[in-house]
This record gives C-alpha cells, structure tokens and sequence, in this order.
C-alpha cells in the first residue's frame, strides 16, 4: 500500500455498534489515487469506499485517538476534525443522520418510508436501529399537519401510474397495493388512496 503524503484527508468519524465510518469532508479535492488508496485501505479491514455517499467504513469499533495512530502507522495525512459516537452527530439530529446498513445505506432516517421505519422499530432486540425508527415515526406524528375531514372514497377513482394505469384503485390486487404501500414514501399523493383501497379489499372478504 503507498502512503499519501501530499493530501491532508478531512474525515469526521462514527463508531458504530460492528464498524466505523468515516465521511470525507473535503472529497471532491481529493485526487483519484488518494481515493483508490482509501479504498484498499478499508478492504483490507473488511470494509470498503462509497463513492456516492462519500465515505469509507472498516468493520472495527475505532475511536479518534486510534483511528489517529492507525492512519500515522501507514502514512496517510488525515485531519478527523470532528467526531461521531455511537451514531450521534454533535450538529445533525437523528432524522437527519445517515443509515449505514441494508437497502437503504446512505439515506437520511427522514427519507425512509414508514413501513420499513415500523419494520425497524419493531425488532425484539433493543438496538440503535430499533431506537432512531422509533424517534422518526414519533416525529413523524408530532410534525404532521392537522388531520383534515376525512374525505368520502372514491369507488370510482383510477390509478394513474404504473401497469395497472387507467385501472380503478378498488380492482387492482391487494398484493400490489400493499406492495405500493411498502414501496411509497407516506407523502406520496396517492399514499391516502393506497391504504384506503387496502381497507376496502380487506373489508370485502
């Protein structure tokens, strides 16, 4: 592995439960072998570079201190200027940190859908994940707008998406209705019909 001598890398870092993250603050002036270089050096620690989300990951539980001595021993200049524990930022709130596992990896906790947030939330086991789905659905509930009038069903209102486009919403299957359900964020603006559609099919059999 070379070392990298010429670039300072600006990193904030996140000790996670199984692993440690560390967000390059200043990639876009980063050159490509600083990038490659990073890449193997999160390889070969079981972990990798996202080069969308602009960060690389190790799956070992590092504070700074030494994260420090690890970068100093292979001679890559890093400058972790800010630092994250157990997945809370000092300046970002829960619904906007950053998932680092599954589907969503990457993603805000804000931008995840309720059902896969209700997923979460419901684990057995008492872990972070279980912890911030709980706080977003709340603050979901809190920061929703005032329940209007429940408006009348529509019987005879039709999708206008997707392959069942042009078919009305109470004869498309239940299954991708609940499949729409789970796919949709809840701000979609057919979200209402989807669940009142689901009701309808279920009060009918």
């Amino acid at each position: 592995m070379q070392s990298v001598e010429r670039e300072c890398i600006k990193l904030s870092i996140e000790t996670r439960e199984y692993e440690t993250l560390f967000t390059l603050l200043n990639f876009d002036e980063l050159s490509s072998a600083t990038i490659l270089l990073l890449d193997e050096f999160a390889k070969s620690r079981g972990g990798g570079l996202k080069y969308q989300q602009r960060y690389f990951y190790v799956k070992k539980r590092w504070d700074r201190e030494y994260a420090q001595r690890v970068f100093d021993a292979k001679e890559i200049s890093v400058e972790l200027s800010q630092v994250i524990s157990s997945g809370v930022a000092d300046d970002l709130p829960p619904h906007k940190q950053r998932i680092h596992f599954g589907k969503y990896r990457g993603k805000r906790w804000e931008e995840l859908n309720d059902s896969y947030l209700a997923y979460l939330a419901s684990s057995p086991k008492a872990t972070q994940e279980r912890e911030y789905a709980t706080i977003e659905l709340k603050r979901r509930r809190f920061d929703a707008p005032p329940a209007k009038e429940q408006s009348r069903f529509d019987m005879d209102a039709k999708i206008g998406f997707g392959k069942y486009k042009g078919v009305k919403w109470i004869e498309i299957p239940i299954s991708y209705l609940q499949w729409l359900q789970g796919s949709l964020d809840s701000s979609h603006k057919d979200y209402e019909m989807i669940l009142k559609s689901i009701e309808y099919m279920r009060e009918k059999r």
